[in-house]
């Protein structure tokens, strides 16, 4: 999880950078939030333009590699490899 840290703190700082410029405040300049969301009435198609831009993009994470052997037998099955596959990369030992 270590390898998400720097993306998601990125991603968490530019949607902060967003609501702090398009969310509605009250008349002390406090954000308005209601039912846990924050409310969004002034450029609400901008907003939603640029939120969309962040949510789009991509990034790229180094996969830890796992050697697979025949200690695998008996300890993880199929299913759950294919529930890691996509944090996690797998080689088989024999495999060319």
């Amino acid at each position: 999880m270590y390898q998400l840290k720097g993306p998601i703190e990125v991603y968490l700082a530019e949607k902060q950078k967003l609501i702090k410029r398009y969310a509605d405040r009250d008349e002390n300049g406090n954000l308005i939030v209601q039912d846990g969301k924050y409310i969004v009435t002034k450029e609400k198609e901008s907003f939603a333009d640029e939120y969309r831009k962040l949510t789009d993009m991509e990034i790229n994470i180094n996969k830890p590699t796992i050697q697979l052997g025949q200690w695998a037998q008996g300890h993880i099955n199929t299913d759950e490899i294919r529930e890691l596959f996509s944090l996690i990369q797998f080689t088989f030992q024999g495999a060319d």
